[in-house]
């Protein structure tokens, strides 16, 4: 017998459909230990341990975007308590810092990084410089160590990281085409999911990241959550209690040692 959904079971379905991370709580990151004292991008080496370490309090385990979209194609079940852990820009930071905190917790991220900000070795590295402080990015051999690491997995932020509204749509798909096949090309390994600059969208942009073959994209507070506008929740210095209302808002209150 055929049993037929009510309308509330459809829409839950049909979000569902749209929305492939719906309940799994998607955490952004820029920078750990880079020794920014102006930058609240910049968490220092310990905030982020700590912030590791509530997360594991919850009885979370961080999944990467693959796994939670072939989880939702039929593939193999997530956890109970699914978080996915995130990076923006790629800054050098990362591999001193970061890297070794998420192998002491057994963890993994995606890192979102602009291909035009990657040098090919130290001597060129490149800096910005601004009113935060000084940052440094990495190179493409210390991306590939990232990689090889198993704690992080390469992803696409645009090529150039300029804002979608100073762009053409010709300009837009040359940004999401060569970003994807310059990181392939540098780390053989495969880009399906993308972040857009500045952390907003529309309709055209979203549309175009589709056309260019990308699982999913993310976003930044912003947009419906579907999986071309999958939102993350951004942390800056000092927020260890935004993380935790995050985690009780996914998990629920309790946390579980």
């Amino acid at each position: 017998m055929v049993q037929r959904l009510g309308p509330c079971c459809l829409a839950c379905v049909l979000l569902c459909a749209c929305n492939p991370a719906r309940g799994v709580p998607i955490i952004l990151w820029h920078a750990v230990g880079e020794g920014s004292p102006n930058d609240p991008y910049d968490l220092p080496a310990d905030e982020f341990d700590r912030e590791l370490s509530l997360i594991e309090s919850f009885g979370a385990t961080s999944v990467t975007l693959d796994q939670v979209f072939d989880a939702r194609a039929g593939g193999a079940r997530l956890p109970e308590r699914a978080v996915v852990l995130t990076f923006d820009d790629g800054r050098a930071c990362l591999l001193a810092s970061a890297l070794p905190l998420l192998q002491k917790h057994s963890m993994t991220a995606e890192l979102f990084v602009v291909p035009a900000w990657v040098a090919e070795d130290e001597a060129h590295r490149r800096v910005h410089d601004d009113a935060q402080g000084r940052h440094p990015y990495l190179t493409w051999p210390e991306l590939a160590q990232l990689s090889r690491s198993g704690a992080f997995h390469i992803q696409s932020h645009s090529m150039t990281h300029a804002a979608h509204t100073s762009l053409t749509l010709e300009q837009v798909q040359r940004e999401l085409g060569d970003s994807r096949r310059t990181i392939t090309e540098h780390l053989g390994v495969p880009v399906n999911f993308f972040a857009y600059p500045f952390g907003g969208f529309d309709a055209p942009y979203r549309d175009a990241v589709e056309q260019a073959g990308y699982r999913a994209a993310v976003a930044v507070g912003k947009g419906p959550g579907t999986r071309y506008g999958l939102l993350r929740h951004s942390l800056h210095r000092g927020e260890e209690g935004t993380l935790r209302a995050i985690l009780e808002g996914a998990f629920g209150k309790g946390e579980r040692r």
